[in-house]
């Protein structure tokens, strides 16, 4: 159970509220090996109830897509002309990412809500973004549970995250989805 306590702060997609390390029981290889396996099926069964404290956050994700759809291995970026905005993402089985390096605005509107108030504050203070001048920037991969609560995050207010992503020929992630739905339709018996 210590290897258990030590998978997500490792796979860093749980932050760690306790200092204190479990140290590793001694088990002959045996019991070790009858413990990792399983785990394994616990994982899953987790992951499928929706708790992905024990699954991975890979550096950069795996669309959440097949390999031959419209969004397959498309990053999406959000620009703005007018406002400090420049960032890049991806869509993913766990939700949407934006990645390391992404800038945001980083005045705040009356528009965002309370929700993504507290989140955007909540990744400033624990160092995922940092400040800079009128921007924020992502020191980090973070997670966002949509491609809109990623919108809002960079834009300081409240945003349509299937109308500001795009690919980098201009298609919103909204007509790439569409695009997707429309194949799967047609696929269908």
């Amino acid at each position: 159970m210590a290897k258990v306590a030590q998978e997500p702060v490792r796979r860093c997609s749980l932050e760690l509220e306790n200092g204190n390390a479990p140290s590793v029981p001694s088990l002959p290889r045996s019991e070790r090996d009858a413990m990792e396996e399983f785990l394994g099926p616990l994982t899953v069964l987790l992951g499928s109830l929706g708790f992905n404290a024990l699954q991975p956050v890979s550096a950069r994700p795996q669309p959440a897509i097949e390999a031959d759809s419209p969004l397959s291995g498309r990053p999406l970026f959000f620009t703005q002309s007018k406002r400090p905005i420049s960032a890049r993402g991806a869509s993913t089985d766990e939700g949407f990412v934006v990645f390391e390096g992404s800038r945001g605005d980083a005045q705040i509107r009356s528009s965002l809500g309370k929700g993504y108030l507290a989140l955007r504050l909540d990744l400033i203070g624990e160092g995922a973004i940092v400040e800079e001048g009128d921007t924020i920037r992502f020191v980090r991969d973070v997670l966002f549970s949509s491609p809109s609560a990623a919108a809002a995050i960079l834009a300081g207010g409240a945003y349509n995250g299937r109308e500001a992503w795009r690919d980098a020929q201009g298609v919103t992630l909204k007509e790439l989805e569409d695009q997707l739905a429309a194949r799967a339709d047609v696929e269908e018996p």
